[in-house]
Protein backbone atom coordinates (compact mmCIF):
# COMPACT_ATOMS: atom_id res chain seq x y z
CA UNK A 1 0.00 0.00 0.00
CA UNK A 2 1.19 3.19 -1.16
CA UNK A 3 0.92 6.71 1.20
CA UNK A 4 2.09 9.87 1.07
CA UNK A 5 2.13 11.74 4.37
CA UNK A 6 3.80 15.16 3.81
CA UNK A 7 4.53 17.64 5.83
CA UNK A 8 2.29 20.71 4.96
CA UNK A 9 5.28 22.75 2.61
CA UNK A 10 6.62 25.79 4.29
CA UNK A 11 7.92 27.79 1.48
CA UNK A 12 9.60 31.05 2.24
CA UNK A 13 8.59 34.00 0.88
CA UNK A 14 10.39 33.57 -2.47
CA UNK A 15 8.32 32.89 -5.28
CA UNK A 16 10.79 31.86 -8.40
CA UNK A 17 12.13 29.48 -5.65
CA UNK A 18 8.58 28.24 -5.23
CA UNK A 19 8.19 27.68 -8.84
CA UNK A 20 11.17 25.81 -9.73
CA UNK A 21 9.92 23.55 -7.08
CA UNK A 22 6.78 22.91 -8.36
CA UNK A 23 7.85 22.46 -11.60
CA UNK A 24 10.98 19.80 -10.35
CA UNK A 25 8.16 17.74 -8.06
CA UNK A 26 5.87 17.61 -10.67
CA UNK A 27 8.20 16.27 -13.17
CA UNK A 28 9.29 13.63 -10.58
CA UNK A 29 6.19 12.62 -10.39
CA UNK A 30 6.31 11.51 -14.30
CA UNK A 31 9.51 9.66 -14.25
CA UNK A 32 10.83 6.06 -12.35
CA UNK A 33 10.40 6.01 -8.68
CA UNK A 34 13.41 5.08 -7.46
CA UNK A 35 11.74 2.88 -4.72
CA UNK A 36 9.13 1.33 -7.53
CA UNK A 37 10.98 1.22 -10.96
CA UNK A 38 7.30 0.54 -12.46
CA UNK A 39 5.86 3.46 -11.64
CA UNK A 40 5.51 6.83 -12.57
CA UNK A 41 2.78 8.32 -14.80
CA UNK A 42 4.91 8.78 -17.95
CA UNK A 43 5.02 5.00 -17.73
CA UNK A 44 1.64 4.31 -16.66
CA UNK A 45 0.31 6.24 -19.21
CA UNK A 46 2.33 4.61 -22.33
CA UNK A 47 0.89 1.48 -21.26
CA UNK A 48 -2.40 2.25 -20.57
CA UNK A 49 -2.92 4.27 -23.84
CA UNK A 50 -2.41 7.86 -23.25
CA UNK A 51 0.91 9.68 -23.75
CA UNK A 52 1.64 11.60 -20.81
CA UNK A 53 4.45 13.89 -21.03
CA UNK A 54 6.16 15.47 -17.99
CA UNK A 55 6.32 19.16 -17.30
CA UNK A 56 9.87 20.61 -18.13
CA UNK A 57 11.57 21.84 -15.32
CA UNK A 58 12.59 25.03 -17.02
CA UNK A 59 10.98 27.56 -19.43
CA UNK A 60 12.94 27.70 -22.88
CA UNK A 61 13.26 30.93 -24.34
CA UNK A 62 14.64 31.27 -27.06
CA UNK A 63 16.05 34.72 -28.40
CA UNK A 64 16.27 35.56 -32.44
CA UNK A 65 16.54 39.04 -34.20
CA UNK A 66 18.71 40.81 -37.23
CA UNK A 67 22.55 41.41 -36.41
CA UNK A 68 23.57 43.45 -33.62
CA UNK A 69 20.25 43.52 -32.42
CA UNK A 70 21.27 43.28 -28.88
CA UNK A 71 20.31 39.35 -28.27
CA UNK A 72 23.40 38.41 -26.44
CA UNK A 73 23.33 41.57 -24.48
CA UNK A 74 20.18 41.23 -23.59
CA UNK A 75 20.78 37.79 -22.09
CA UNK A 76 24.22 39.02 -20.15
CA UNK A 77 21.75 41.98 -18.46
CA UNK A 78 18.89 39.37 -17.77
CA UNK A 79 20.88 36.62 -16.19
CA UNK A 80 23.36 39.49 -14.76
CA UNK A 81 26.56 37.68 -16.02
CA UNK A 82 28.55 38.72 -19.08
CA UNK A 83 29.07 35.23 -20.48
CA UNK A 84 27.51 36.11 -24.07
CA UNK A 85 30.30 38.21 -26.63
CA UNK A 86 28.57 41.19 -27.38
CA UNK A 87 29.51 43.56 -30.31
CA UNK A 88 28.75 45.19 -33.69
CA UNK A 89 29.94 42.12 -35.52
CA UNK A 90 28.34 38.72 -35.99
CA UNK A 91 30.22 37.67 -32.34
CA UNK A 92 27.65 34.66 -32.13
CA UNK A 93 28.48 32.00 -34.88
CA UNK A 94 26.73 29.20 -32.90
CA UNK A 95 24.08 28.06 -30.35
CA UNK A 96 24.15 29.11 -27.22
CA UNK A 97 21.89 27.43 -24.30
CA UNK A 98 22.23 29.41 -20.77
CA UNK A 99 20.60 27.85 -17.82
CA UNK A 100 21.25 28.18 -14.26
CA UNK A 101 23.41 25.86 -12.50
CA UNK A 102 25.19 24.90 -8.46
CA UNK A 103 28.54 25.66 -11.01
CA UNK A 104 29.88 27.82 -13.54
CA UNK A 105 30.79 25.55 -16.31
CA UNK A 106 31.08 25.68 -20.29
CA UNK A 107 30.35 22.51 -22.42
CA UNK A 108 31.05 22.75 -26.21
CA UNK A 109 29.92 19.82 -29.16
CA UNK A 110 28.31 16.94 -28.03
CA UNK A 111 29.24 17.61 -24.51
CA UNK A 112 26.73 19.96 -24.81
CA UNK A 113 23.80 17.82 -25.36
CA UNK A 114 24.46 15.56 -22.34
CA UNK A 115 23.66 19.00 -20.80
CA UNK A 116 20.12 19.35 -22.48
CA UNK A 117 18.91 15.70 -23.85
CA UNK A 118 16.03 17.13 -25.15
CA UNK A 119 17.97 19.09 -28.14
CA UNK A 120 19.95 15.65 -29.29
CA UNK A 121 18.18 15.91 -32.68
CA UNK A 122 20.10 19.06 -33.40
CA UNK A 123 23.29 16.84 -33.82
CA UNK A 124 21.53 15.36 -37.22
CA UNK A 125 21.71 18.89 -38.60
CA UNK A 126 24.84 18.65 -40.98
CA UNK A 127 28.39 20.41 -39.05
CA UNK A 128 26.13 21.69 -36.18
CA UNK A 129 27.83 19.48 -33.27
CA UNK A 130 30.40 21.75 -33.67
CA UNK A 131 28.48 25.28 -33.25
CA UNK A 132 26.61 24.00 -29.95
CA UNK A 133 27.77 25.45 -26.46
CA UNK A 134 26.09 24.94 -23.13
CA UNK A 135 26.89 27.57 -20.45
CA UNK A 136 26.02 26.80 -16.51
CA UNK A 137 26.19 30.28 -14.94
CA UNK A 138 25.40 30.42 -10.90
CA UNK A 139 23.24 33.36 -11.53
CA UNK A 140 19.56 33.67 -9.73
CA UNK A 141 18.87 37.14 -10.83
CA UNK A 142 15.16 37.98 -12.13
CA UNK A 143 13.92 34.35 -12.98
CA UNK A 144 16.59 32.99 -14.52
CA UNK A 145 16.91 29.89 -12.90
CA UNK A 146 13.70 28.88 -14.03
CA UNK A 147 14.78 29.54 -17.04
CA UNK A 148 17.11 27.82 -20.37
CA UNK A 149 17.68 30.80 -22.70
CA UNK A 150 18.89 30.33 -25.95
CA UNK A 151 21.31 32.61 -28.38
CA UNK A 152 21.10 32.48 -31.85
CA UNK A 153 23.13 33.83 -34.50
CA UNK A 154 22.21 37.64 -35.92
CA UNK A 155 20.19 36.99 -39.24
CA UNK A 156 20.99 39.47 -42.37
CA UNK A 157 19.20 40.05 -45.49
CA UNK A 158 20.96 38.90 -49.08
CA UNK A 159 23.87 36.71 -48.56
CA UNK A 160 24.64 35.67 -45.26
CA UNK A 161 26.74 32.74 -45.23
CA UNK A 162 26.53 30.21 -42.11
CA UNK A 163 28.56 27.18 -41.21
CA UNK A 164 25.34 24.71 -41.18
CA UNK A 165 21.56 25.87 -42.01
CA UNK A 166 20.83 28.12 -39.56
CA UNK A 167 17.19 28.51 -40.66
CA UNK A 168 16.12 24.71 -40.39
CA UNK A 169 17.88 25.21 -36.83
CA UNK A 170 16.53 28.09 -35.92
CA UNK A 171 12.88 26.47 -36.70
CA UNK A 172 13.06 23.29 -35.40
CA UNK A 173 14.37 25.42 -31.84
CA UNK A 174 11.08 27.56 -32.04
CA UNK A 175 9.15 24.30 -32.31
CA UNK A 176 10.46 23.46 -28.60
CA UNK A 177 10.61 26.97 -27.06
CA UNK A 178 7.73 28.03 -24.98
CA UNK A 179 8.27 31.63 -25.56
CA UNK A 180 10.25 33.13 -28.86
CA UNK A 181 11.76 37.23 -28.38
CA UNK A 182 12.52 38.51 -31.80
CA UNK A 183 14.29 41.49 -31.61
CA UNK A 184 14.69 43.58 -34.59
CA UNK A 185 18.06 46.01 -35.08
CA UNK A 186 16.60 49.56 -35.58
CA UNK A 187 19.85 50.76 -37.49
CA UNK A 188 19.97 50.54 -41.18
CA UNK A 189 15.82 50.42 -40.86
CA UNK A 190 15.84 47.30 -39.44
CA UNK A 191 16.18 44.92 -42.74
CA UNK A 192 14.23 41.74 -41.48
CA UNK A 193 13.08 39.92 -44.32
CA UNK A 194 15.09 36.63 -43.72
CA UNK A 195 13.73 37.12 -39.90
CA UNK A 196 10.74 37.26 -41.39
CA UNK A 197 10.65 34.37 -43.27
CA UNK A 198 11.72 32.17 -40.26
CA UNK A 199 9.06 33.83 -38.36
CA UNK A 200 6.62 32.99 -40.54
CA UNK A 201 7.38 29.60 -40.57
CA UNK A 202 6.75 29.36 -36.48
CA UNK A 203 3.78 31.08 -36.83
CA UNK A 204 1.28 27.95 -37.34
CA UNK A 205 2.40 25.93 -34.58
CA UNK A 206 3.66 28.97 -32.27
CA UNK A 207 1.94 32.20 -32.69
CA UNK A 208 0.82 32.36 -28.98
CA UNK A 209 4.30 32.38 -27.72
CA UNK A 210 5.70 35.18 -30.63
CA UNK A 211 6.86 38.62 -28.87
CA UNK A 212 8.50 41.63 -31.10
CA UNK A 213 10.48 44.12 -29.85
CA UNK A 214 12.46 46.93 -31.24
CA UNK A 215 15.61 46.60 -29.42
CA UNK A 216 18.48 49.10 -28.68
CA UNK A 217 16.22 51.96 -29.04
CA UNK A 218 18.41 54.21 -27.16
CA UNK A 219 20.38 54.76 -30.55
CA UNK A 220 17.16 56.23 -32.28
CA UNK A 221 17.64 60.30 -32.24
CA UNK A 222 14.50 60.97 -31.53
CA UNK A 223 10.91 59.77 -31.45
CA UNK A 224 10.46 60.59 -34.38
CA UNK A 225 13.53 58.04 -35.33
CA UNK A 226 11.83 55.47 -33.70
CA UNK A 227 8.22 55.95 -35.40
CA UNK A 228 9.53 55.61 -38.61
CA UNK A 229 11.63 52.51 -37.64
CA UNK A 230 8.10 50.78 -36.38
CA UNK A 231 6.56 52.40 -39.08
CA UNK A 232 8.92 50.64 -41.47
CA UNK A 233 9.08 47.06 -39.22
CA UNK A 234 4.87 47.21 -39.62
CA UNK A 235 5.57 47.23 -43.36
CA UNK A 236 7.54 44.67 -43.95
CA UNK A 237 5.44 42.49 -41.21
CA UNK A 238 2.31 43.50 -43.50
CA UNK A 239 3.94 41.56 -46.71
CA UNK A 240 3.45 38.34 -44.77
CA UNK A 241 0.15 36.60 -44.49
CA UNK A 242 -0.58 36.58 -40.68
CA UNK A 243 1.93 38.73 -38.99
CA UNK A 244 0.55 42.06 -39.59
CA UNK A 245 -1.85 41.16 -36.49
CA UNK A 246 1.60 41.32 -34.33
CA UNK A 247 2.62 44.77 -35.55
CA UNK A 248 0.74 46.97 -33.33
CA UNK A 249 2.67 45.14 -30.10
CA UNK A 250 6.06 45.58 -31.20
CA UNK A 251 7.76 47.16 -28.13
CA UNK A 252 10.87 49.58 -27.91
CA UNK A 253 13.61 48.70 -25.01
CA UNK A 254 16.77 49.15 -24.46
CA UNK A 255 19.83 47.88 -21.58
CA UNK A 256 19.28 50.54 -18.94
CA UNK A 257 22.62 52.12 -18.22
CA UNK A 258 22.80 53.45 -14.32
CA UNK A 259 25.48 55.87 -15.80
CA UNK A 260 23.92 57.45 -18.36
CA UNK A 261 20.50 59.04 -18.32
CA UNK A 262 18.10 58.55 -21.59
CA UNK A 263 14.77 60.33 -22.18
CA UNK A 264 13.20 57.69 -23.97
CA UNK A 265 10.31 55.12 -23.01
CA UNK A 266 12.19 52.27 -21.90
CA UNK A 267 9.76 48.78 -22.20
CA UNK A 268 12.26 46.18 -21.14
CA UNK A 269 9.87 46.11 -17.97
CA UNK A 270 7.34 45.08 -19.81
CA UNK A 271 9.70 42.43 -22.06
CA UNK A 272 10.51 40.62 -18.19
CA UNK A 273 6.88 40.87 -17.11
CA UNK A 274 6.25 38.82 -20.46
CA UNK A 275 8.96 36.35 -19.50
CA UNK A 276 7.17 36.03 -16.00
CA UNK A 277 3.94 35.60 -17.24
CA UNK A 278 5.46 32.54 -19.70
CA UNK A 279 6.60 31.10 -15.86
CA UNK A 280 3.61 31.60 -14.11
CA UNK A 281 1.68 30.18 -17.07
CA UNK A 282 4.12 27.18 -17.31
CA UNK A 283 3.56 26.59 -13.88
CA UNK A 284 -0.22 26.76 -13.54
CA UNK A 285 -0.40 24.17 -16.31
CA UNK A 286 2.06 22.14 -14.95
CA UNK A 287 -0.18 21.63 -11.51
CA UNK A 288 -3.53 21.67 -14.45
CA UNK A 289 -2.03 18.65 -16.50
CA UNK A 290 -0.90 16.74 -13.24
CA UNK A 291 -4.32 16.74 -11.54
CA UNK A 292 -5.50 16.35 -15.21
CA UNK A 293 -2.99 13.27 -16.19
CA UNK A 294 -4.11 11.63 -12.65
CA UNK A 295 -7.81 11.53 -13.22
CA UNK A 296 -7.23 10.16 -16.29
CA UNK A 297 -5.08 7.39 -14.79
CA UNK A 298 -8.10 6.44 -12.18
CA UNK A 299 -11.13 6.71 -14.68
CA UNK A 300 -8.83 4.33 -17.19
CA UNK A 301 -8.07 1.52 -14.20
CA UNK A 302 -11.35 2.23 -12.88
CA UNK A 303 -13.18 1.29 -16.56
CA UNK A 304 -10.37 -1.58 -16.78
CA UNK A 305 -11.96 -3.17 -13.47
CA UNK A 306 -15.15 -3.16 -14.31
CA UNK A 307 -14.62 -3.89 -17.82
CA UNK A 308 -12.71 -7.14 -16.94
CA UNK A 309 -15.48 -7.49 -14.11
CA UNK A 310 -18.08 -7.54 -16.82
CA UNK A 311 -16.40 -9.68 -19.28
CA UNK A 312 -15.84 -12.51 -16.74
CA UNK A 313 -19.52 -12.64 -16.36
CA UNK A 314 -20.43 -12.91 -20.25
CA UNK A 315 -17.48 -15.60 -20.10
CA UNK A 316 -19.22 -17.86 -17.45
CA UNK A 317 -22.18 -17.47 -19.12
CA UNK A 318 -20.69 -18.65 -22.32
CA UNK A 319 -19.02 -21.34 -20.62
CA UNK A 320 -22.18 -22.27 -18.88
CA UNK A 321 -23.65 -22.54 -22.39
CA UNK A 322 -20.70 -24.91 -23.72
CA UNK A 323 -21.30 -27.16 -20.98
CA UNK A 324 -24.75 -27.57 -21.66
CA UNK A 325 -24.70 -28.30 -24.92
CA UNK A 326 -21.57 -30.86 -23.71
CA UNK A 327 -23.81 -32.50 -21.31
CA UNK A 328 -26.36 -32.79 -24.33
CA UNK A 329 -23.98 -34.37 -26.84
CA UNK A 330 -22.36 -36.76 -24.01
CA UNK A 331 -25.93 -37.81 -22.70
CA UNK A 332 -28.43 -38.84 -25.69
CA UNK A 333 -25.82 -41.59 -27.04
CA UNK A 334 -25.48 -42.49 -23.29
CA UNK A 335 -29.30 -42.97 -22.78
CA UNK A 336 -29.82 -44.65 -26.17
CA UNK A 337 -27.60 -46.96 -25.07
CA UNK A 338 -29.34 -47.70 -21.81
CA UNK A 339 -32.29 -47.96 -23.63
CA UNK A 340 -31.29 -50.81 -25.79
CA UNK A 341 -29.84 -52.61 -22.70
CA UNK A 342 -32.57 -52.62 -20.80
CA UNK A 343 -35.10 -54.19 -23.21
CA UNK A 344 -32.03 -56.86 -23.94
CA UNK A 345 -31.67 -57.72 -20.39
CA UNK A 346 -33.66 -59.66 -18.51
CA UNK A 347 -36.12 -57.82 -15.65
CA UNK A 348 -35.08 -60.19 -12.62
CA UNK A 349 -31.37 -59.24 -13.77
CA UNK A 350 -32.18 -55.47 -13.88
CA UNK A 351 -34.03 -55.82 -10.34
CA UNK A 352 -30.96 -56.78 -8.38
CA UNK A 353 -29.48 -53.79 -10.03
CA UNK A 354 -32.24 -51.37 -9.20
CA UNK A 355 -35.02 -51.10 -7.01
CA UNK A 356 -38.36 -51.69 -8.42
CA UNK A 357 -39.73 -48.36 -8.42
CA UNK A 358 -36.46 -46.79 -10.33
CA UNK A 359 -36.86 -50.08 -13.11
CA UNK A 360 -40.26 -49.13 -13.46
CA UNK A 361 -38.98 -45.27 -14.40
CA UNK A 362 -36.07 -46.68 -16.39
CA UNK A 363 -38.31 -48.70 -18.67
CA UNK A 364 -40.99 -46.80 -19.17
CA UNK A 365 -38.36 -43.63 -20.52
CA UNK A 366 -37.00 -46.84 -22.28
CA UNK A 367 -39.76 -47.90 -23.78
CA UNK A 368 -40.40 -44.18 -25.04
CA UNK A 369 -37.22 -43.60 -26.76
CA UNK A 370 -37.49 -47.35 -28.50
CA UNK A 371 -41.15 -46.31 -30.23
CA UNK A 372 -39.79 -43.14 -30.98
CA UNK A 373 -36.96 -44.98 -32.45
CA UNK A 374 -39.58 -47.70 -34.16
CA UNK A 375 -41.62 -45.10 -35.56
CA UNK A 376 -38.91 -43.99 -38.07
CA UNK A 377 -38.75 -46.22 -41.31
CA UNK A 378 -36.30 -48.80 -41.39
CA UNK A 379 -34.60 -47.69 -44.35
CA UNK A 380 -34.18 -44.49 -42.97
CA UNK A 381 -33.21 -45.42 -39.55
CA UNK A 382 -29.68 -45.79 -40.77
CA UNK A 383 -29.34 -42.07 -41.93
CA UNK A 384 -31.36 -41.02 -38.50
CA UNK A 385 -28.53 -42.38 -36.56
CA UNK A 386 -25.59 -40.98 -38.54
CA UNK A 387 -27.49 -37.67 -37.86
CA UNK A 388 -27.83 -38.44 -34.49
CA UNK A 389 -24.30 -39.12 -33.76
CA UNK A 390 -23.50 -35.87 -35.84
CA UNK A 391 -25.60 -33.91 -34.03
CA UNK A 392 -24.14 -35.29 -30.58
CA UNK A 393 -20.53 -35.13 -31.85
CA UNK A 394 -20.84 -31.10 -33.00
CA UNK A 395 -22.90 -30.04 -29.71
CA UNK A 396 -19.31 -31.69 -27.97
CA UNK A 397 -16.67 -30.25 -30.82
CA UNK A 398 -18.27 -26.61 -31.72
CA UNK A 399 -18.68 -24.27 -28.21
CA UNK A 400 -15.22 -25.42 -27.61
CA UNK A 401 -13.64 -24.45 -30.73
CA UNK A 402 -16.02 -21.19 -31.63
CA UNK A 403 -16.97 -19.78 -28.32
CA UNK A 404 -16.02 -16.27 -28.42
CA UNK A 405 -14.34 -15.34 -24.53
CA UNK A 406 -14.29 -11.27 -23.73
CA UNK A 407 -11.12 -10.36 -22.71
CA UNK A 408 -9.54 -10.35 -18.90
CA UNK A 409 -7.16 -9.26 -16.48
CA UNK A 410 -5.20 -11.60 -15.15
CA UNK A 411 -4.20 -11.67 -11.53
CA UNK A 412 -0.89 -9.90 -12.19
CA UNK A 413 -2.26 -7.19 -14.25
CA UNK A 414 -4.68 -6.67 -11.57
CA UNK A 415 -1.78 -6.39 -9.09
CA UNK A 416 0.22 -4.30 -11.01
CA UNK A 417 -2.77 -1.99 -11.70
CA UNK A 418 -3.91 -2.01 -7.97
CA UNK A 419 -0.37 -0.98 -7.18
CA UNK A 420 -0.98 1.89 -9.86
CA UNK A 421 -3.95 3.12 -8.65
CA UNK A 422 -2.51 3.64 -5.39
CA UNK A 423 0.16 4.97 -6.49
CA UNK A 424 -1.72 8.03 -8.33
CA UNK A 425 -4.66 7.95 -5.37
CA UNK A 426 -2.13 7.95 -2.46
CA UNK A 427 0.95 9.91 -3.70
CA UNK A 428 0.42 11.58 -7.13
CA UNK A 429 -2.68 13.02 -5.90
CA UNK A 430 -1.90 14.22 -2.44
CA UNK A 431 1.57 15.61 -4.03
CA UNK A 432 -0.34 18.08 -6.38
CA UNK A 433 -3.31 19.38 -4.12
CA UNK A 434 -0.15 20.12 -1.41
CA UNK A 435 1.63 21.78 -4.46
CA UNK A 436 -1.16 23.77 -5.87
CA UNK A 437 -2.61 24.96 -2.11
CA UNK A 438 0.44 25.77 -1.28
CA UNK A 439 1.70 27.63 -4.33
CA UNK A 440 -1.63 29.43 -4.25
CA UNK A 441 -1.27 30.95 -0.68
CA UNK A 442 2.16 31.96 -1.68
CA UNK A 443 1.19 34.08 -4.32
CA UNK A 444 -1.56 35.20 -2.68
CA UNK A 445 0.81 36.43 -0.12
CA UNK A 446 3.02 37.93 -2.17
CA UNK A 447 -0.06 40.02 -3.83
CA UNK A 448 -0.79 41.37 -1.12
CA UNK A 449 2.77 42.92 -0.37
CA UNK A 450 2.79 44.18 -3.46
Amino acid sequence: MFSWRGKPLAWGGDLVDAQERVLRECAQLYSKQHKVPTLGLSRIGRILGPRMVPPRKKIIVMVIGNRSAGKSAFINWYMADNIQKTGVSLETQGITFLTSGRKRATFRGNTSVQVFPHFKPLLEIRAMSHYITAEISISKEKKFQLLTLIDTPGLVDGEGVYPFDLNEVLIWLGEQADLILIFFDPVGKANCKRLLDIVLKLKDTRGDNLHFYLSNANLLTNSNESKNVILNIIQEMNLYPGLGGYASNIQAFYIPNPKKSNRYVNQIDKLCATIDEKVDQTVENALKQLEKDCDQIIELITKQFKQSKQNSISNLKIHLKCYLLKIFGFLLPVLFVLSVLLNLLSRNFLLKIFNEKSLNVLLTFSSFLLATWDWIPIENQFYTLLMFLGMCYLSIRVPQRYMRLKPTLSKKSKRKMTLWLQFVKNVAKPKQIQLRKAYSALKASNSENK
